[in-house]
């Protein structure tokens, strides 16, 4: 911890302190208590009032910045089977391993995270997407890259 060690709320019960996670105190929302390590003095650490907007706040910028980020890959790369670079939308990250998928990239917000999970995918349209999850279903699940013509 920054400036001292964390007490447990077993350890707040123990040691007789009042406050518990969420009370409120003069408008701020009670966090934990922590031990100077210098003093060995207790304090109690607070929220402020907006901590849960800002929690949200900062959720939706990482989501926001991870999809510009996709998008603009999406767009540089298109179909790798046809082509297409039309729409956004409507190009999706198919994994080629799908043993190997942690999440869908749509709905990871952590930059490493979502860089390393399109690692393992390929770009393809709605149309060839379609195509190739209906041959690895027929082929028992076999990994397909590229779509056949039939």
């Amino acid at each position: 911890m920054r400036n001292g060690a964390h007490i447990t709320g077993k350890e707040a019960v123990l040691l007789g302190l009042p406050l518990k996670y969420g009370d409120t105190v003069n408008g701020k929302f009670f966090k934990n208590y922590e031990m100077s390590r210098v003093t060995g003095h207790i304090g109690a650490k607070f929220k402020e009032p907006n901590w849960a907007e800002n929690q949200r706040a900062t959720r939706m910028r990482k989501r926001h910045r991870v999809k510009r980020f996709t998008q603009r890959v999406k767009r540089m790369y298109g179909c790798k089977n046809c082509g297409y670079k039309k729409c956004v939308a409507a190009l999706h990250f198919h994994h080629v391993f799908p043993e190997e998928k942690i999440k869908a990239v749509s709905k990871m917000d952590d930059w490493n995270a979502v860089k390393k999970e399109m690692r393992k995918c390929i770009i393809l349209c709605a149309n060839c997407h379609s195509e190739v999850e209906e041959i690895e279903r027929l082929n028992d699940d076999k990994p397909t890259t590229l779509c056949t013509e039939t």
